[in-house]
């Protein structure tokens, strides 16, 4: 067992490669978390962590804010009504427009799960949030722009499908950080006989 996770940790740490030192003390401390969990008397509800353990605090606030965070968003209101909006912006299909967002909703995380060692948890979730803001300010401009065209009784198609494009650019940024790499932090943050406790109160929020 101990060699499967000594080649799970070189194959999940690319930067780490085959360096034997790093995997094995890495390897190690997980071994303590799990003696320490097994030792300490099972684990503890999250109130008693915050009571007992002041150096979880800070690490608790961080991962109940990034997972409010990914709550509101607004990536839900994105697939709750991705039908309605895509019907509204003109398209013939709205269901295949709908489709197309989920597709681009499992590319762009695959994509995430390759680039999050090389690039980094904080350059990823900065870049993610980055770009749902640019994409929620160019949908909003698209519209506005439609509204005005609507209202001299224009029909611009340009917009329509820009309006479409900064959607699904707003997909991409949730996928490529705000949306997994909250559950990923929240894993590595917390001990083990920590974790279950924590996450499940910051994924309550």
């Amino acid at each position: 067992a101990r060699g499967e996770a000594r080649e799970a940790l070189r194959l999940l740490r690319p930067r780490v490669g085959q360096a034997s030192e790093a995997v094995e003390a890495e390897l190690a401390a997980l071994e303590q978390e799990l003696g320490a969990g097994a030792g300490g008397g099972g684990r503890r509800g999250v109130l008693l962590l915050w009571r007992d353990s002041p150096s979880l605090r800070l690490p608790l606030l961080n991962a109940a804010a990034m997972m409010v965070g990914q709550q509101l968003s607004g990536i839900n209101a994105v697939f709750y009504y991705s039908t309605t909006f895509f019907s509204s912006a003109g398209l013939d299909s709205p269901v295949a427009g709908t489709l197309l967002a989920s597709a681009v909703n499992v590319l762009a995380m695959l994509a995430s799960s390759a680039m999050m060692e090389c690039a980094g948890r904080r350059r990823l979730l900065l870049v993610g949030i980055g770009g749902m803001f640019l994409s929620s300010v160019g949908v909003t401009a698209a519209l506005i722009g439609k509204a005005r065209a609507s209202a001299h009784h224009e029909d611009d198609w340009s917009l329509n499908w820009l309006s479409v494009s900064f959607v699904l650019c707003f997909v991409i940024a949730f996928e490529l950080g705000p949306g997994p790499i909250p559950w990923q932090i929240g894993a590595e943050i917390f001990p083990e006989h920590a974790r279950a406790a924590a996450l499940s109160a910051a994924a309550g929020l």
